[in-house]
């Protein structure tokens, strides 16, 4: 089973790196300021295309990214109580900042 995930998480992988290339950038409406531009949408132009990765129906993720921030959104499976509980643990670890 290993072998068979290994290609979605090197896509995962590879879509991350290019989407986390990011520099900080001033906003282009509000002087001293810097939003993140995938949250307020101002500049169409500065936002990237987004890229999702499909792995079947139930595994897949979305990566928005900017020339300032990144949003990643993963769909996880859980098909038995610890993989159920494995998945809670990993999501209350990437919601913390």
């Amino acid at each position: 089973m290993a072998q068979s995930v290994r290609p979605y998480t090197n896509q995962i992988r590879t879509a991350l790196n290019q989407a986390l290339c990011i520099q900080v950038f001033p906003s282009q409406t509000i002087e001293r300021q810097s939003h993140p531009e995938v949250e307020t949408r101002d500049s169409p132009e500065l936002l990237l295309p987004p890229v999702i990765v499909k792995r079947n129906e139930k595994e897949h993720g979305l990566i928005e990214s900017s020339v300032n921030s990144c949003r990643v959104s993963l769909k996880l499976h859980a098909g038995d109580a610890l993989e159920g509980a494995l998945v809670r643990l990993l999501s209350r670890f990437l919601a913390q900042r």
